[in-house]
């Protein structure tokens, strides 16, 4: 069921130009919820017992993505973040976040740096980043999330810091990412080493 519905999937969108469906008109026009299409996509590939078609669900999503425009592609996001039900689909997204800011930072070059064609090479990016860079989930649980984060976030300072299309560097998005993720999350960090240090045997010590 799950190969006949992807391959279903994938030959209704590829003669579907990239970057060409528009999130508020194109898909009125259809009765199909995309997000949850979306989200039914991202559970195959947690789900589904075979690597194989795990790895076919991932192609086929970014593919499905691709298809949209830049505008369309942000509100996506928007709303598939923040109801990831598992912390690999979060990494998932945070991964196709970080090649959505490489592609757009290609294209903002070749067109001449105009900002308003792309949402991923501009401050609209920064709109994504409260929905993942969040310091209130459980380390442990939620680690392939939280190392998501911060890898993102590495590649945003090194990638914008020539540039500042984004304006990851401004004082008020530095002080922002601290205070509500960096700080939090190191002192969860701490509290979690103590208390792993005080359930360790004295002989281990």
């Amino acid at each position: 069921v799950y190969v006949h519905g992807l391959d279903l999937l994938d030959y209704l969108i590829t003669p579907i130009q990239k970057s060409t469906l528009r999130e508020d008109e194109d898909l009125n026009d259809y009765p199909v919820d995309y997000s949850d299409l979306m989200q039914t996509l991202m559970k195959w590939i947690t789900q589904c017992a075979n690597e194989k078609t795990r790895q076919r669900a991932c192609t086929v999503v970014l593919k499905f993505i691709e298809k949209f425009d830049s505008k369309s592609r942000h509100e996506l996001y928007k709303g598939l973040i923040p109801s990831s039900p598992y912390p690999q689909i979060s990494a998932f997204y945070i991964h196709s976040l970080k090649q959505e800011v490489d592609r757009a930072y290609h294209i903002s070059a070749a067109n001449g740096d105009d900002l308003s064609t792309n949402f991923f090479a501009s401050p609209k990016l920064l709109e994504l980043l409260p929905l993942f860079m969040r310091a209130d989930k459980d380390i442990l649980n939620n680690s392939d999330e939280i190392m998501g984060s911060l890898n993102f976030y590495r590649y945003l300072l090194i990638k914008d810091k020539p540039y500042n299309r984004i304006h990851i560097w401004s004082k008020s998005q530095i002080i922002s990412v601290e205070k509500a993720f960096l700080e939090p999350l190191s002192q969860k960090i701490t509290e979690l080493l103590h208390e792993f240090e005080n359930k360790t045997p004295a002989s281990f010590a």
